[in-house]
């Protein structure tokens, strides 16, 4: 590497604030779409998983496409870069600074698990209060209704973040041990 670590590291950050960008952007474009077509489009519908997979991986591919290529021109494994972003996240700070920071991620992922469980609760049970009713083609206005979809559609996303918080806040568990070893062994 031609370059040294505090501008490799500056890159990468910029990349990664690049994609949050770019990931903004796409999920609203996303949403307003969304709902642009549920309201022009009352009838049709909307339930293509298939597609709407290929979509989101073809998204996805899109927005980490720019910083693959970064990391192939600075030589770098996805590994590498990670840890050159967090030992640059490290140095410099004190542990109470490095413990505020992880109390104030915790209780970022706090309320997000919190939010994303009462909507995947509500929409979940929606779902399920309606999953049973019989549908009859020949009666207008038996068949789904475009609320039904968005709650499927909520109750997938706000679960599986839910899931994600959950498996997020289990691991504070054992970076608070490791920092209180880590303490223990600084007093000694």
């Amino acid at each position: 590497m031609d370059r040294d670590e505090a501008e490799i590291v500056a890159l990468l950050r910029e990349s990664v604030r690049q994609q949050r960008m770019w990931l903004m952007v796409v999920v609203g474009g996303a949403v307003v779409a969304g709902v642009a077509a549920v309201v022009l489009l009352p009838g049709a519908r909307l339930g293509a998983p298939l597609a709407l997979a290929g979509v989101g991986v073809f998204l996805g591919v899109l927005i980490t496409a720019p910083q693959r290529k970064l990391l192939a021109q600075l030589g770098l494994s996805r590994e590498r870069a990670i840890e050159l972003l967090s030992r640059a996240d490290i140095a410099g700070r004190t542990p109470e600074q490095l413990r505020e920071r992880q109390a104030q991620r915790r209780t970022m992922w706090r309320v997000v698990t919190a939010v994303t469980t009462v909507i995947a609760v509500i929409a979940i049970g929606y779902v399920v209060s309606q999953a049973g009713n019989r549908v009859d083609d020949n009666v207008p206005g038996s068949g789904p209704t475009a609320l039904f979809g968005w709650a499927l559609f909520a109750s997938a996303v706000a679960g599986i973040t839910a899931i994600v918080g959950f498996v997020q806040l289990s691991t504070f568990a054992s970076l608070d041990r490791a920092m209180s070893a880590e303490g223990d062994e600084i007093a000694s």
